[in-house]
């Protein structure tokens, strides 16, 4: 037993000393850089705040819930939806989708 948890230990100690730094969590070497594209939306570019529920349907879209009601997010814009009869004066929170 004592045999199999030192060897356990010098595999480990291996492990640190030969993977690339970004097997822990260190920079990303140069050959995967570009590949990876972050991109955030604030409420300038029409995101709503405050979201509490999130779906992708088949087709594609974001579908954001909230308490500003629900939104629709097809990769490029915002587009707010009001399923509420006119002059209705129910709320428009949405807590799932």
């Amino acid at each position: 037993m004592v045999c199999r948890l030192s060897w356990l230990f010098c595999g480990f100690v291996f492990y640190l000393f030969t993977f690339p730094q970004t097997a822990r969590g260190g920079t990303a070497p140069e050959t995967i850089r570009g590949y990876y594209h972050h991109t955030a939306w604030t409420q300038k570019d029409g995101a709503p705040q405050g979201i509490w529920a999130i779906t992708q349907t088949r087709d594609g879209w974001l579908w954001l819930g909230g308490s500003f009601g629900i939104t629709r997010f097809d990769g490029v814009k915002f587009e707010p939806i009001d399923f509420r009869p006119a002059g209705s004066i129910d709320t428009r929170g949405i807590a799932t989708l």
